[in-house]
């Protein structure tokens, strides 16, 4: 049996004796873990691109480059600690 099957088997057990009210807190730090990986994986971070209605920056000089640009900085500098 591999190391990570056992040790997904351990963490699976110590979730179980979590209590149900921490399963929320729980559920926030995985998600974050997600997020994390997600972007190192990519270098992108995991969003949904917003798509603005025609117009909406007329005379603004942002390109889609700047954009993706300043969410990686934004993402890059978010805090991971809890």
């Amino acid at each position: 049996m591999s190391t990570m099957i056992v040790e997904r088997t351990e963490l699976h057990q110590t979730i179980d004796l979590l209590p149900d009210e921490a399963l929320g807190d729980l559920s926030d730090v995985v998600k974050n873990l997600v997020a994390k990986y997600q972007t190192q994986k990519n270098g992108e971070p995991p969003f949904r691109p917003v798509h603005f209605p025609e117009g909406i920056s007329k005379g603004d000089d942002v390109s889609i480059e700047d954009i993706r640009q300043m969410r990686r900085e934004v993402w890059a500098n978010f805090p991971r600690e809890f």
